[in-house]
């Protein structure tokens, strides 16, 4: 999801790099589905993807 060498933890750092430095549009992030964006997480073992998910949540809630 992030560059190599991207160090992505938290919630704020993934809205910041979804939005600032991808510019990728918060109306078309809160279309995904997330719970099918956490089935991806769990496959694939991934705490980034689980971040995606928890972002698109907080989007749909604030829209």
């Amino acid at each position: 999801m992030a560059e190599h060498g991207t160090r992505i933890s938290t919630q704020k750092e993934l809205h910041e790099y979804l939005f600032s430095n991808l510019r990728i549009n918060s109306a078309d992030l809160a279309n995904l589905n997330p719970e099918r964006i956490v089935e991806f997480a769990e496959r694939y073992r991934s705490r980034r993807v689980k971040l995606l998910s928890d972002v698109i949540i907080r989007l749909k809630k604030g829209a």
